[in-house]
């Protein structure tokens, strides 16, 4: 994958304010009213000490009891017991309403935040040329999709708690200087040596976090392939080492995760201590340096009670933070990935084939990565127009990576393939996809019902549309079944025999009513007597499309208007099958005449 530097949190905050100015300056001006109703808060104990009996001396705290009674008296409230209480409580609820509000649309942000990452993550992914997609793991891309986004998402929210922390200490510590700027400095300069002692506590984490988000991919990978592969699983019987392999990767990310823990642990017990020795300090300095008032002293101290809370808080999310950004880099760096090589595609080209197009292969060279030899050399045929042809040829011949280029899945490395005269190039394969009808002998049905499946290829089709595509793929049966087309299907059609599945996909197909349609062995699992009647209703189409049969079957290459064969990635021979059967060996070689 395209290489992405690791995400700093100034960096991923830079990210964020690109994105969502507007609604971080909404969350930012709350941030700052909810700070200032905390500072309030602390301020408002003043007067209560004052009115408890507690000296305030002739100092900064008598000072602020006077301000805050002319307040009191400038919106007619006498400074007394009951209406500084009631002014607390007062404060107390705007502060909870601003914090609640805040928090409901920090968590809109965030959602916010996630549902581009994924969008734009998914939309990549789709864009991808076929030739690079398959490179993907899938459980790779579904894990970004879902576990990596949802970390996104944790990011986003403890950053602002993040602010949101910052902002109260400042506030806090602000008022404190008010009190007392030389305790206060004091506190702040063991605060800053605490700070220094955390970042070295809390620096493995992130690569604890990156190395548990590394194992958490291979058990997610492991649980994935072994789910979708289960039938090779039982058929093998390799439950026991399947278990175990899944076993051993799954403790691997329990050390990884427990290793991440104890980092956490190091670093809030490193708090928690430097925190005490500070408070420490502080009053030892308060007492025995400055004589501060009891009433000072008491208010340092309500105020510290608050701090070493959001400290703590601030401290968590930032390590949280960090350690979360570990999914922000896999999400960025496939998603990087992905447009950079979906961006090798051209735009759309003006251009639309017939409604029965003819092909032509022009010196069509491919060969895949990592391959000893081409897959395709030089080839050169034709697909005539309205025809059926078929591709015949013995296996690793070649005979599916040209149905993959026909249909613009495979980019030739050399040459060329034409479509009604014109050149399939990358302007336009989008035009020349959206009329083209591929079923590969592995056949895709969704979860969901027979209809839902049907209506995927097209949307706006009827029941009566439905059955005819049924009928024309000899899939009739779906009449006799109880639900009809209401019938689930299962995961990837696991609820159907094989040829049910390949007549269901072949009715998928032709309801698209496509130009080109392409059965790769997409009738190998059905008796000869069946596939013989499909073959016969796609010769009766009307309007007939082009159509390209890759088949092994000799009744399937005989019913067909022209044949190609291949062998050893090159064209051996083509024309019609009776011309072919009696002059090719390769071809009675191939079906044993």
């Amino acid at each position: 994958m395209t290489a992405v530097a690791r995400t700093s949190i100034p960096t991923f905050a830079a990210a964020l304010w690109r994105r969502r100015r507007r609604a971080i300056v909404a969350s930012l001006v709350l941030l700052v009213l909810s700070s200032l109703s905390e500072g309030a808060g602390l301020l408002i104990v003043v007067p209560m000490l004052s009115l408890a009996g507690v000296p305030l001396g002739d100092g900064v705290m008598h000072a602020i009891a006077v301000r805050i009674g002319q307040a009191m008296a400038a919106v007619g409230l006498p400074l007394t017991l009951p209406s500084v209480l009631v002014t607390a409580v007062a404060i107390l609820g705007v502060r909870t309403l601003l914090v609640q509000w805040e928090s409901t649309r920090a968590r809109r942000l965030a959602l916010g935040v996630v549902a581009e990452e994924r969008d734009r993550l998914f939309s990549a992914v789709v864009a991808m040329p076929w030739s690079r997609f398959v490179r993907l793991r899938g459980s790779d891309v579904v894990q970004a999709l879902t576990v990596h986004t949802e970390s996104v998402e944790f990011a986003v929210g403890e950053l602002l708690r993040l602010l949101a922390e910052a902002l109260t200490v400042l506030v806090t510590v602000v008022v404190a200087a008010r009190v007392s700027w030389a305790v206060t400095a004091l506190v702040g300069v063991t605060g800053v040596a605490l700070l220094a002692l955390l970042r070295v506590v809390r620096a493995p984490g992130r690569d604890e976090s990156e190395r548990a988000v590394a194992r958490s991919e291979s058990v997610f990978r492991m649980a994935t392939d072994a789910v979708g592969g289960m039938k090779a699983v039982k058929g093998y019987g390799a439950e026991g080492r399947t278990v175990a392999a899944f076993a051993e990767a799954n403790a691997r990310l329990g050390d990884a995760l427990r290793a991440l823990d104890a980092t956490r642990a190091r670093a809030a017990v490193a708090l928690g201590v430097g925190m005490a020795v500070a408070l420490a300090v502080m009053v030892y300095v308060a007492v025995a340096a400055f004589h501060l008032a009891p009433a000072a002293l008491l208010l340092l101290l309500a105020m510290y009670t608050r701090l070493v809370p959001r400290l703590a808080s601030a401290q968590q999310a930032w390590q949280h933070l960090g350690e979360s950004l570990a999914s922000w880099d896999v999400v960025q760096r496939l998603r990087a990935e992905c447009e950079r090589e979906a961006a090798t595609l051209a735009p759309a080209a003006p251009w639309r084939p017939s409604s029965a197009p003819a092909v032509r292969f022009e010196r069509v060279t491919f060969r895949y990565d990592g391959a000893a030899g081409d897959a395709l050399e030089g080839v050169t045929f034709d697909v005539p127009a309205g025809a059926m042809t078929a591709i015949v040829g013995p296996s690793g011949s070649g005979k599916t990576t040209a149905a993959d280029v026909m249909a613009g899945l495979l980019e030739p490395a050399s040459g060329r393939v034409l479509a009604d005269g014109a050149p399939l190039d990358r302007r336009a394969l989008p035009a020349w996809q959206a009329t083209i009808g591929v079923l590969p002998q592995d056949v895709l049905l969704f979860p969901g019902t027979v209809r839902e499946n049907l209506r995927w290829a097209a949307p706006l089709a009827d029941d009566a549309d439905l059955h005819r595509a049924l009928e024309a793929a000899s899939a009739t049966f779906v009449r006799g079944w109880p639900a009809g087309l209401d019938t689930p299907v299962g995961d990837r059609g696991t609820l159907l025999s094989g040829g049910e599945r390949q007549r269901i996909a072949l009715a998928r197909a032709l309801l698209r009513r496509p130009a080109l349609l392409v059965l790769d062995e997409a009738t190998s699992a059905l008796d000869a007597e069946t596939e013989q009647g499909i073959v016969t209703a796609l010769r009766a189409l009307a309007p007939r499309p082009t159509i390209v049969i890759v088949s092994h079957r000799l009744s399937v290459v005989r019913a067909a208007d022209h044949v190609v064969v291949l062998d050893g990635g090159a064209v051996v021979a083509e024309g019609r099958w009776e011309e072919l059967a009696g002059s090719v060996p390769r071809v009675r070689e191939l079906f044993a005449l």
